[in-house]
């Protein structure tokens, strides 16, 4: 297999938070395309960057070439996401149930990383459900795999860029 030769993440990114995983992330991937899911150990993260962070599993992907469909559910929700958002979604299906009209985009954001097999950023409208306002931000999307390939987890991490809930 040969290994795109660019660094994984983002790197000279403007938030040290971000940087510093894409480092770590990248670090754990040796002489793959993307780290592998085992090889993430949350004790090994810097407490910085926790509540910052959130974890999306996947289910359905096949390896490179899948075209879907895929499924998502919320693993983890960092303590800022959670408080940030009004709402803690940690075991819960992604899906119209839980996004309403907004589920196309969140679904495409989230099959991005997996039709590219590399980490996507996207500017984002950051919703505090329970204050019913809206705070700029950049959400950030790690995959992981397994052995096979298959992309099994996102690893998230949200950057809060202005507002009350500024962050990352």
């Amino acid at each position: 297999m040969v290994v795109d030769a660019r660094l994984y993440g983002f790197q000279d990114d403007a938030s040290e938070a971000v940087r510093y995983l894409s480092a770590h992330l990248d670090s754990l991937r040796g002489e793959r395309a993307m780290p592998l899911r085992s090889k993430l150990l949350p004790e090994e993260l810097p407490p910085f960057l926790l509540p910052g962070l959130f974890l999306v599993e996947v289910h359905g992907d096949t390896g490179p070439g899948c075209t879907g469909p895929w499924q998502f559910r919320y693993r983890l929700m960092g303590t800022h996401v959670v408080a940030a958002s009004g709402i803690d979604w940690t075991g819960r299906d992604v899906g119209p149930d839980l996004l309403e009209d907004r589920w196309q985009d969140y679904r495409a954001f989230y099959e991005e990383p997996l039709r590219s097999r590399q980490p996507t950023c996207r500017q984002h409208d950051f919703r505090n459900h329970a204050e019913g306002r809206s705070y700029p931000s950049r959400r950030y999307l790690f995959p992981l795999c397994d052995e096979a390939q298959r992309i099994t987890l996102l690893v998230g991490f949200f950057v809060i860029e202005s507002g009350a809930w500024r962050f990352g």
